[in-house]
């Protein structure tokens, strides 16, 4: 673990977390967008020229060699195969898209302080909302406070484990994808040990109405991987499958269905190298499971429709 100073994030290449993948976490507001007019090239592409000016807000994590509030820019290639067409992957300026008076969130993993360098290939990650800098907030009081306790194991990652997940509870609301996947990177590790507080407390955040959609589906993917990753008996596939099912119940928009369903759900029930679990004892109540199925009879594809008869089953 490269620690990048005080009061930040260390950088953790491979980590499932942007915020620890990234070496460098900065603002930058939009001052201007231009780009060049698209022309054909001699490799048969339309290409231009996008000249961003922008000007460099808060820096998070990293080290910049520009003050704040001092101006640069970066001029990026961009390609494609003409306008009718969904292009194939061009590289990232191909296909993001910012506007002038925009503040964004610029996630990078590479060498060297220049921010406009750091905004190109190969170090761009994303540019992301800037209010997206309230998660990185978070994730850093959350590393400051747990980070060692986490890392030291026994009781004492206990009681860490329970105090950070419920300051995210706390904050579910206003919470977003990036700290739910920073904390699920804190949690794996200690996740077997304390398997049944931490699933609780997850479920939790996650079935909560007021729970902000990306941080109920980083919560979720969290549970249903650490679920799998440990020996997938019936009993632990049910204790999670359950609850996720009254997810189906949220409004539209609380959680994406079809990645629930397709993969979560559908790899709790019925996997690839196990026997289904038991619908009864996955959803007792027979109302319940009546809701659920209605549900899925909604959506299209096989494992909606697999669901949806392995719950009808008598």
């Amino acid at each position: 673990m490269d620690d990048l100073g005080p009061g930040t994030l260390p950088h953790e290449p491979g980590s499932n977390s942007e915020l620890l993948a990234a070496t460098h976490l900065f603002v930058v507001r939009v001052s201007g967008a231009a780009a060049t007019p698209w022309e054909r090239g001699a490799d048969g592409l339309e290409h231009q020229t996008l000249r961003l000016d922008l000007r460099l807000g808060r820096v998070l994590k990293g080290r910049v060699a520009r003050a704040l509030g001092a101006n640069f820019t970066v001029v990026a290639p961009r390609e494609r195969e003409d306008a009718a067409t969904v292009s194939d992957y061009h590289g990232f300026w191909s296909h993001a898209e910012v506007e002038a008076g925009e503040e964004r969130l610029v996630i990078a993993e590479g060498t060297g302080d220049d921010p406009a360098t750091l905004m190109l290939e190969p170090a761009i990650r994303k540019m992301a909302d800037a209010a997206l800098v309230a998660d990185v907030i978070a994730a850093q009081g959350l590393e400051q406070r747990y980070a060692a306790a986490l890392a030291a194991g026994g009781g004492e990652a206990s009681r860490a484990a329970e105090a950070a997940l419920a300051q995210v509870d706390h904050g579910r609301a206003q919470c977003q994808g990036p700290l739910g996947r920073y904390l699920w990177a804190r949690l794996s590790p200690v996740y077997a040990a304390d398997e049944a507080a931490i699933r609780e407390r997850v479920l939790t955040v996650a079935l909560a109405k007021d729970t902000t959609p990306e941080l109920r589906a980083a919560m979720v993917e969290g549970l249903f991987t650490a679920t799998l990753d440990l020996a997938p008996e019936p009993e632990r596939r049910i204790a999670v499958a359950g609850p996720l099912f009254r997810l189906l119940e949220l409004p539209p928009g609380a959680i994406s269905r079809d990645r629930l369903v397709q993969a979560v759900l559908f790899g709790l029930v019925f996997g690839t190298d196990h026997e289904p679990i038991s619908a009864t004892a996955t959803v007792p109540d027979a109302r319940e499971r009546a809701s659920v199925i209605a549900a899925l009879s909604g959506m299209s594809g096989d494992r909606p429709m697999a669901l949806a008869h392995w719950l009808g089953r008598p």
